[in-house]
């Protein structure tokens, strides 16, 4: 997956920002940069829901288009428990609308990341999951390696596995 990482303004933020850059269906991205202000500490479907409305008439109207999105806030680097919240439901809320969206982005004043599937998993977990989550036993796992978590992967848990053989 190409990077979108030079499409996003430079580091440094006043205040928390979600901004909306569409893409065309050949991956370039267009000059629509589209920013929500007075964003809520946590996501709420009133703003979700119509949001994900909007992309998708936008995308439509580009032929196959998608949408990134960026989560902005002044401060350090780490990824807050809100933050993960706001990824997981802004990927549940176009999932849901069936609009496609590439993985969210956060940048602060140090550093812009890709919230990879491992970085949401902490937002996911206090969920119970059902039958329609997972219908039956999975054929296989795989195990992607970010590098945020790259070192629990690589001495925790693999000591872990080793032990249960």
């Amino acid at each position: 997956m190409a990077t979108l990482a030079p499409s996003w303004v430079p580091l440094g933020f006043s205040e928390r920002l979600l901004w909306v850059i569409l893409l065309t269906a050949e991956g370039r991205v267009t000059p629509v940069v589209q920013q929500v202000e007075d964003l809520p500490r946590l996501p709420d479907p009133g703003l979700l829901d119509p949001l994900m409305s909007v992309i998708g008439q936008v995308c439509g109207e580009l032929g196959e288009g998608t949408a990134a999105v960026l989560l902005s806030r002044p401060g350090g680097a780490s990824i807050t428990p809100a933050e993960r919240t706001w990824a997981q439901q802004l990927s549940d809320a176009a999932a849901a609308a069936d609009e496609r969206l590439w993985p969210v982005h956060l940048a602060n004043h140090d550093e812009l990341v890709t919230l990879s599937p491992d970085d949401l998993a902490p937002a996911a977990r206090g969920r119970r999951l059902t039958a329609l989550d997972l219908p039956a036993a999975p054929v296989l796992a795989v195990k992607v390696l970010s590098p945020t978590t790259r070192r629990v992967d690589v001495t925790l848990k693999r000591s872990r596995y080793e032990a249960i053989g």
